[in-house]
């Protein structure tokens, strides 16, 4: 290699030196935070409804025309108090067969009777008069079973409030022509308000009863009400989302622990269900954290100076991590550090973060 070789060799290994110098020794502009105890919370996210505590369908228990309807939306009522009336249409039949059964049950008491005497006089045998009898006695309870059935479709022609409260919901009209089995009402207490809410089996398993609740949205104002989970379904249903996908989901039911604010049945409500909390802990943003050869790390300040420290993580929520070991009180850390930055690059607060909020 000539002189002149060695030489350029030299000097193009000078450049970049110095260019890598210049490079660590340029400060950075960086967010950050300084590390301090706090509390972190992990929660559950979704939508739920708002309905009435304790209300009941009343369901219709025979088919035809609504002939009347007594009540309407917003009315009170108490057990017993006339709801609407049927026309039927399956009375008809019911009329019939106890029509029909009392004419064979008249028919089998005349047979019957005519048997005994004919016993007596030794004309039939004893099979043949028990006979008769077995037949009378079968005649005899289809015709009270005709009757009872009659009796039971009269009565359902009229239906009846079965607890006391508020009509909240009427799904039928005069006219109309329903099925057995139809809903006609919902009636509860309008000021006795719960959220029921379908959360994902996955996250399901992180609820229990007792979790505190925040309840907001649209139909809340500005208000963040509190709340409690009373119940989790101990079984999960097939639920379809509004994109057409098919999900596992188990009914969580939340209590109001304050006031319900302008809330009434039939709402949709946000509800923040916190799972779990940790207090005098450490936390950082989500950003903070980075996989690094499959460990978690973080960029800590010292000295000026941007440097990787890998961390223990614990729970998390959509805006915060806990970190159980690796960081410590009054250390500085990046908040949202650059791709671009490497270890021992000279960094420079330009912002500091605040607080995460936990």
């Amino acid at each position: 290699m000539t002189k002149k070789k060695i030489l350029l060799s030299c000097l193009g290994v000078a450049v970049l030196a110095l260019a890598l110098f210049y490079q660590l020794n340029q400060s950075v502009p960086v967010e950050a935070l300084r590390i301090r105890h706090g509390i972190i919370r992990q929660y559950v996210e979704d939508t739920g409804v708002v309905k009435s505590q304790g209300s009941q369908s009343v369901y219709l228990e025979n088919g035809g025309r609504i002939a009347a309807i007594f009540v309407k939306e917003g009315d009170r009522v108490r057990p017993g108090d006339l709801l609407l009336r049927i026309d039927p249409t399956d009375i008809r039949l019911a009329e019939v067969a106890a029509q029909q059964a009392g004419i064979a049950f008249d028919t089998a008491r005349r047979d019957w009777e005519k048997s005994e005497k004919l016993y007596r006089l030794g004309a039939i045998s004893k099979k043949e008069r028990d006979d008769s009898q077995a037949a009378y006695q079968t005649a005899a309870a289809s015709r009270e079973s005709a009757q009872l059935a009659l009796g039971r479709q009269r009565q359902n022609l009229i239906v009846r409030a079965p607890l006391q409260g508020m009509v909240l919901q009427k799904m039928v009209d005069p006219n109309q022509v329903v099925a057995t089995g139809d809903a006609a009402f919902v009636i509860g207490e309008p000021q006795r308000l719960e959220v029921e809410v379908d959360i994902l089996a996955d996250d399901v398993v992180k609820v229990q009863p007792g979790n505190a609740v925040t309840i907001s949205g649209q139909a809340a104002g500005d208000a963040k009400l509190p709340g409690v989970v009373t119940k989790v379904a101990p079984m999960a249903k097939n639920i379809v989302s509004s994109l057409g996908v098919n999900q596992k989901r188990a009914t969580v039911t939340i209590a109001f622990t304050g006031a319900t604010g302008p809330l009434k049945p039939g709402y949709d409500v946000d509800v923040r269900i916190t799972t779990r909390t940790r207090t005098g802990t450490v936390a950082v943003p989500l950003s903070a954290v980075f996989d690094l050869r499959g460990k978690n790390c973080v960029f800590v300040i010292e000295k000026e100076r941007a440097r990787l420290r890998p961390v223990q993580t614990g729970i998390e929520n959509d805006e915060a991590i806990e970190i159980r070991a690796g960081l410590k009180p009054g250390e500085w850390v990046l908040a949202k550090p650059d791709n671009a930055l490497k270890e021992g690059m000279k960094v420079k607060i330009q912002q500091p973060v605040a607080a995460v909020k936990m």
